[in-house]
């Protein structure tokens, strides 16, 4: 049996009746079969230890197990049996599924803004499971890493410069 990372993604685009288009060693264009796309949106590549999948149009991002869990819903487990491969130690990336979405930040005490992207994806858990996190949840997670503060709903956001200003007057 075949290890799931040396897994080939290209029976399955086959199987769904894609075309692919040769774009170098190893490297095609294709429609997405993941947002049903007619153009060319989707690379996919071997880098000599995995293949990738990634669709500029609806942001799919993933290997051949995450393009079969995208189109049929399986489990991981059931993926990597379709596919022929065995189980190993190491758990498969974060499978997106739905085109990148973004939020808007407004300072409410000052005009500074700022437009966080991120998307709802499907990530696989331990268990086996998946567990969803929204686009707005990443998003929010996004902006407090790079300094913004807001409430938990939300409602509000402060700029990293205005967070400052509040500290130092508080101090």
């Amino acid at each position: 049996m075949t290890a799931f990372r040396r897994l080939t993604p290209l029976p399955t685009l086959q199987a769904e009746g894609v075309k692919l288009v040769p774009a170098g060693k190893d490297r095609y264009r294709c429609a997405c079969p993941v947002h049903r796309g007619d153009h060319l949106s989707m690379a996919v590549s071997d880098n000599g230890k995995r293949w990738t999948l990634v669709c500029h149009a609806c942001g799919f991002v993933g290997g051949a197990i995450d393009l079969v869990r995208a189109l049929t819903g399986c489990s991981f487990v059931e993926a990597v049996k379709r596919l022929g491969g065995e189980l190993t130690a190491e758990r498969s990336s974060p499978v997106e599924l739905h085109p990148v979405d973004y939020v808007v930040l407004a300072c409410e005490a000052c005009s500074n803004s700022m437009r966080v992207e991120a998307a709802t994806y499907k990530t696989p858990g331990k268990c086996g499971g998946l567990f969803t996190r929204t686009s707005t949840e990443e998003a929010f997670t996004r902006a407090a890493l790079a300094g913004w503060e807001m409430s938990a709903l939300g409602e509000f956001a402060i700029c990293p410069p205005c967070v400052e200003r509040h500290d130092r007057m508080a101090a």
